[in-house]
């Protein structure tokens, strides 16, 4: 009799276990609609982050597959805006995979290049370390008093400024490293969480969203440390002959668009030229537009951005 209560009343807590469960399930499931809408928010917000890397560094192939993105995310939408929610859904979370196929490959693009602009000013840091520290042969002829009438200044005074700028430009870039290393390891995180799935399984859709912005976290992290790759260049071309701000004031006299106390990356010669189309991109804005507009002085449309397409 007793073997018989106990067993009732552990089919009874089941039962209302499962009860509970369900109703709990039930209470917390997203209609289709939401869940649609949600995802269709989130890659809206990765194809116009995209954007701009794509245009400034992506090759024939990463846009390439950019567009087909594109072409996907409006055959979900189609989906969305007929009613068909769970279908959308679907094919929402099919786009979201691809997005993070490419966002992987852009993040590695974007820690190679800027380790690439860091490492070039750590070269030119040596030399100046060697030159313009304060016990160097160098220094000693900058500090000793001349007799004006009769001595020679035996450096150039343009040269100077680099025995206290070292110390910013070394600190710059000081700062833009800690940047580039806290980027590669989020990034190595990301690639890491597929070692806690089974084998053989694929990362839920949640997963993929933290995947997708962490690259676009480390996309970001990159851009912070090229600017101060890009601070530390103009320090240390500050009175190199061409690169001064004469020269800009000479060349851009009646350009609308020169503005000298927030000097674009386009006019600014401090800058090396193939580092110019980073400054652009770290400010979130497409290099060749800047080009077009600021220096050629184009008219900006849709004709001529698809003529330029095609080109």
């Amino acid at each position: 009799m007793e073997k018989t209560k106990e067993g009732l009343f552990k089919k009874i807590s089941v039962f209302f276990f499962l009860i509970l469960f369900a109703g709990s399930h039930f209470i917390s499931a997203e209609p289709a609609s939401q869940k649609a809408k949600k995802k269709r928010g989130e890659i809206l917000s990765y194809l116009m982050f995209l954007a701009t890397p794509m245009a400034n560094f992506g090759t024939d192939e990463e846009k390439k597959q950019f567009e087909q993105i594109k072409k996907d995310y409006t055959g979900a939408l189609a989906f969305f805006l007929e009613g068909n929610y769970v279908e959308s859904y679907r094919s929402f979370v099919e786009v979201q995979k691809e997005v993070e196929k490419l966002t992987e490959k852009v993040s590695a693009n974007y820690i190679a290049r800027t380790q690439t602009m860091l490492e070039g000013l750590i070269n030119e840091m040596l030399d100046l370390d060697i030159r313009y520290d304060k016990n160097s042969q160098f220094m000693k002829m900058v500090m000793r008093d001349l007799n004006p009438e009769i001595e020679k200044r035996p450096y150039d005074p343009k040269e100077v400024h680099y025995s206290y700028d070292k110390y910013h430009i070394m600190n710059t870039l000081r700062m833009g490293y800690a940047k580039l290393g806290k980027a590669k390891k989020i990034r190595q995180d990301a690639i890491n969480l597929e070692k806690w799935l089974e084998k053989g399984k694929e990362l839920p859709p949640r997963l993929v969203k933290k995947r997708i912005e962490s690259y676009l976290g480390v996309i970001n992290l990159c851009r912070e440390a090229k600017l101060n790759a890009i601070y530390a260049y103009q320090l240390f071309n500050l009175h190199v002959e061409g690169k001064s701000l004469l020269e800009v004031q000479k060349r851009f006299l009646n350009n609308p668009y020169l503005v000298e106390k927030r000097l674009d990356p386009v006019f600014d010669p401090r800058i090396p030229e193939e580092y110019v189309v980073d400054a652009n991109d770290a400010l979130n804005r497409l290099h060749q537009d800047e080009v077009r507009v600021k220096i050629n002085g184009e008219i900006l449309s849709n004709s001529n951005k698809k003529k330029n397409t095609k080109k």
